[in-house]
């Protein structure tokens, strides 16, 4: 194990730390989407999250699961998603 760096405040201003990543890009980047179908799917998501229609949490928990995935991460992404929305009353 390396010892921990000495904590200096640099870390926080690392543009690349996934603290600084919008959800747009997160999502884009690694479902791996391709399509503009995917693209738009990820922005009315997005929007969704921005209106507070559309909890983060269940957001983050779904994208979670299907990045797991070796295949198909956006197809099992949006399918699991559409179906927490809908239990939530949001339709996507």
């Amino acid at each position: 194990c390396r010892a921990a760096p000495p904590a200096t405040g640099i870390g926080t201003l690392n543009p690349f730390s996934p603290k600084h990543i919008s959800l747009n890009d997160r999502l884009e980047k690694d479902l791996k989407a391709r399509r503009p179908v995917e693209f738009a799917c990820i922005a009315k998501v997005v929007d969704r999250v921005e209106k507070g229609q559309l909890p983060l949490k269940v957001v983050d928990g779904t994208f979670l699961w299907a990045r797991r995935r070796i295949r198909h991460r956006f197809q099992y992404f949006e399918f699991a998603l559409r179906v927490r929305a809908a239990r939530l009353g949001v339709k996507l």
